[in-house]
């Protein structure tokens, strides 16, 4: 593969030019799916043993390069330790030809909770319990692998399956830490960087402390209160108006996902994502 500016910027073509192209010489990209601030996303096709595959490709030019790499590298490092019926499967890593990492992962047929809730805006109790019950799994076994996620939210969350066969994959590993890392510290990280989604961000992360599994449990939390209610459980005119809200404030509802949204980790119900917390 030929050295391509999947950024859309300069002389080359956006990133929907890879379409049709072949990337790590037997991946052949059939669909441009999305990109985020640092790497792109496509539908790609096994050629080897013609199997449909998700890969992910670090942008040829990105802002802080050498940061944005490194936690590249972190997010395949982290994804690749994972092995849960609740969490994406990583099938491969490495190196493009110019040099930049590629990380492939299964191809998943669904949804995301953030699609779903853009449709149904709140979700019935039945269905909550039995997707934040599966999410909680697969947040377990990253836990019990030292690895924080920093961005549980809905549209991290995909939805498999149909009514009554449900299933969920935590996905997207980006943001990820191991325990007791520089990036877990918060260390790795650009001046003024925030990481994670304001929405759902625990009050340590607002804060720019070091973070633990408890910070997960928390997001967990915001996002099993909208999916019963429909609402976020924090608002704010500004990114610092809804951080400061994170900080000082707790959600309008009594039951299991107020008190995985208490400010003190110490106070936050089952600590480690376990199922204890998910006990309706």
């Amino acid at each position: 593969m030929s050295t391509v500016d999947d950024t859309g910027h300069g002389p080359q073509h956006p990133a929907e030019w890879l379409v049709g192209q072949i990337v790590a010489e037997h991946f052949q990209v059939i669909q441009f799916i999305g990109r985020g601030g640092t790497g792109a996303v496509y539908k790609a096709r096994d050629l080897l043993i013609d199997r449909v595959v998700a890969i992910k490709l670090l942008h040829v030019q990105c802002e802080n390069q050498d940061v944005a790499i490194r936690r590249f590298k972190q997010e395949a490092r982290a994804a690749s330790r994972l092995s849960h019926e609740n969490i994406c499967k990583t099938l491969a890593i490495g190196f493009v030809e110019d040099s930049r990492p590629y990380l492939v992962t299964e191809w998943l047929d669904g949804q995301s909770l953030s699609q779903l809730l853009g449709k149904q805006t709140k979700l019935p109790p039945n269905m909550v319990k039995t997707l934040s019950v599966q999410l909680c799994t697969g947040l377990s076994e990253a836990h019990a692998e030292g690895i924080i996620h920093r961005d549980i939210k809905p549209a991290n969350i995909f939805i498999t399956g149909s009514e009554n066969e449900y299933s969920i994959k935590l996905i997207d590993f980006g943001a990820a830490a191991f325990l007791g890392s520089d990036i877990a510290d918060g260390k790795l990280t650009g001046t003024g960087a925030i990481i994670g989604t304001p929405a759902y961000m625990s009050p340590e992360q607002c804060a720019g402390k070091p973070v633990d599994v408890r910070s997960d449990v928390y997001s967990l939390g915001c996002t099993i209160y909208e999916m019963l209610t429909g609402l976020l459980p924090f608002d704010g005119k500004t990114v610092y108006e809804l951080m400061n809200s994170h900080l000082k404030s707790t959600p309008n509802s009594k039951g299991k996902a107020q008190q995985l949204c208490c400010s003190k980790p110490s106070l936050r119900v089952g600590t480690a994502g376990s199922r204890k917390c998910l006990q309706f």
